[in-house]
């Protein structure tokens, strides 16, 4: 088939007592900009005292019209399949919109492929009945497209949308027709069948509207749940290890991702069967991920973190919940989670021993390639632990991989996204300085646990940034700068209650951790250089250009050390002037401009952050006294230099 010929292309619109939506997808239909199309419309015995028709016919010869007696939308696609003159089949339901280039991009897709035989399909957006759009599918988000691209796999995942796809006729002739029999799941049905016998092609731009409202015919229908049910177990029976080996994915994860989705849909029997499947295998394997969730007093919020956990996207792990005990009935609800779901593992410490003691409890009893954490009040996105698998398999040179977080409040409402700033400096030097990457959602090779005897120590609180200062002196650590981590900001926390000691006990932990690295005596300034110190900290006093010698030395030792390119170390360079500014700023309200150290960048980036102030000052208070405050400024500094 010669595609520079523009193949001609038939776009099928079936329809019943659609009055309400007809009119808009047969306009997205006639926009097209590929324009060797012919559209079919097929009025399905619409009962509607003839006001869908009368919609239709405004079209006049722009489309061709069917009408026929009601026998379900089957029978209405197989008419028009059977009536098509185009070499290739679109569907199009009479409540969707197809984007003006939505054949076109079908068409150029088709043209770069060897088989023309092959199923092009897309991602889609989501519209409500006003036809706004309410969000947008990102299926290969997480993998490439050729791997997504496998058998029925595209089916599996609920990705095939019919109005998305364009198929040759022929596949039609050669793996017949949709079953009329079946009201609800005939869309389904064929998929199976198309996308087992031919090649496919995903689009990743959105080049439909898929509108989801409450008067959809599937919702209403009272056969769709057993439909269903019968479809996906045939569907999960009919899968063989082998074919799921040979595209390359998890035969465990697939089973259980398919319970996921089954039980979300309220499909009940498939949901059980899928469970059932994915439990034979388990109890063969050894887990991908150990997830440690350490618990005290934890009823509040622990349902949310649980479940949060229970419906990742990546499925093959255990989660080992640790109560620590708990007083309250925080092991009761544990107990229930544990037996719906056959990964979770269930540990009590004898005695209370805090979060340290539980952690270790848990990489004791872990048997993963990787280890993690969950809070018992915190939220993990649904993607977070693919995402560090992902990241993890694909990078062997790094050991521990973290994900930015949003921090939300008692109530679960986001305040501050994004916390932690991507930055380019080597997270081994701002290690010194501040908690440089998420900890709790932190995930490790743990072989590198284990292999190095790794353990939280004794500490009440910091006892992750700490945990994390053996691993880093060995290993390259990188934060996935996607937030997929909602870590939960209660008054009564450990963090919240302990500050001083989470302050003193994190100096301790860098002070220790440079020793390590360097074997360099610890200036009595240090502890000002970095950001854990409270209001009521000692400063002590120190010429700057002291404090400059001092991190430019350590700098080179740390260079050495880690073996940074001079890229990563020029990075580290010009970042100095940033932790001298804020010494001198805590020392005597000075910018480094006082200082007498001067680079083009320093200034640059003085001027940047003086500027900011005037704006913010400037809001606050007016013009007239943000002026009156510069010129006292001004005169304070050039008195002083008299």
């Amino acid at each position: 088939m010669n595609l520079q010929n523009n193949p001609k292309v038939t776009i099928l619109i079936p329809v019943y007592n659609g009055s309400n939506f007809i009119k808009q997808a047969i306009q997205s239909a006639i926009n097209q900009t590929y324009k060797n199309i012919e559209i079919l419309v097929i009025n399905d015995g619409s009962t509607d005292n003839g006001k869908t028709e009368k919609v239709i016919k405004e079209f006049g010869d722009k489309v061709k019209y069917i009408k026929k007696e009601n026998g379900g939308v089957a029978s209405a696609l197989n008419l028009g399949i059977k009536e098509a003159t185009g070499e290739y089949i679109a569907w199009l339901s009479h409540d969707d919109i197809y984007l003006p280039n939505k054949i076109e991009k079908e068409i150029k897709a088709l043209e770069k492929l060897e088989d023309k035989n092959t199923i092009i399909f897309s991602n889609f957006e989501l519209i409500d009945e006003n036809g706004i759009t309410f969000s947008t599918t990102n299926f290969t988000k997480n993998i490439r497209k050729e791997k997504f691209c496998q058998g029925i796999y595209p089916v599996l995942k609920g990705a095939v949308n019919g109005c998305s796809i364009l198929i040759p006729k022929i596949c039609f002739e050669d793996a017949g027709y949709f079953k009329e029999e079946l009201k609800t799941t005939n869309d389904y049905e064929m998929w199976i069948r198309l996308f087992s016998k031919y090649p496919s092609y995903f689009i990743e731009d959105a080049i439909i509207k898929y509108r989801i409202h409450p008067n959809q015919d599937t919702n209403k229908n009272p056969v769709y749940i057993s439909e269903c049910n019968e479809l996906w177990k045939n569907i999960i029976n009919s899968l063989s290890e082998n074919t799921v080996k040979n595209w390359g994915f998890d035969i465990f994860n697939v089973y259980m991702t398919l319970y996921i989705q089954m039980k979300n849909s309220k499909f009940n029997e498939a949901a059980k069967l899928a469970y059932e499947k994915a439990k034979s295998i388990y109890e063969k394997i050894i887990p991908k991920v150990s997830i440690a969730m350490p618990c005290y007093n934890s009823s509040k919020y622990l349902g949310k973190a649980i479940e949060s956990i229970l419906e990742q996207t990546y499925c093959n792990f255990e989660l080992i919940i640790v109560d620590d005990k708990s007083t309250d009935n925080t092991m009761e609800q544990i107990k229930q989670y544990a037996e719906k779901d056959f990964r979770i593992k269930v540990l009590s410490n004898e005695f209370e021993k805090g979060v340290s003691g539980a952690m270790n409890t848990a990489i004791k009893h872990s048997t993963g390639q990787y280890f993690t954490r969950m809070d018992s009040d915190d939220i993990s996105a649904l993607t977070r632990i693919e995402n560090q698998v992902n990241f993890l398999e694909s990078n062997k040179k790094y050991g521990v991989c973290s994900v930015n977080i949003s921090m939300i409040d008692e109530l679960g409402n986001i305040y501050n996204e994004n916390v932690y700033p991507d930055s380019k400096i080597p997270h081994e030097w701002t290690f010194l300085w501040t908690n440089p990457i998420p900890n709790a959602p932190c995930m490790y090779r743990t072989n590198i646990i284990k292999d190095n005897n790794i353990l939280f120590s004794n500490l009440k609180t910091a006892e992750d940034y700490e945990f994390l200062s053996h691993i880093i002196v060995k290993n390259k650590v990188y934060m996935l700068p996607e937030a997929l981590y909602l870590y939960r900001h209660t008054t009564n926390s450990l963090f919240n209650s302990n500050l001083k000691e989470t302050f003193n006990n994190s100096i301790e932990i860098s002070k220790n951790y440079l020793k390590k690295i360097t074997d360099t005596e610890i200036p009595a300034y240090y502890e000002n250089l970095t950001c854990f110190q409270d209001k009521h900290a000692q400063v002590i006093v120190e010429d700057i250009k002291v404090v400059n010698r001092f991190l430019t030395k350590i700098a080179k030792q740390f260079k050495e050390y880690f073996n940074w390119s001079e890229e990563d170390y020029n990075v580290v360079i010009y970042s100095i002037p940033e932790i001298l500014e804020r010494y001198a700023i805590i020392k005597n309200n000075q910018t480094i401009m006082d200082t007498g150290i001067h680079t083009e960048n320093t200034r640059i980036s003085t001027i940047k952050r003086a500027i900011r102030k005037i704006k913010n000052y400037y809001k606050k208070y007016g013009f007239k006294k943000t002026v009156k405050t510069i010129l006292k400024k001004i005169k304070d500094k050039l008195w002083k230099k008299r």
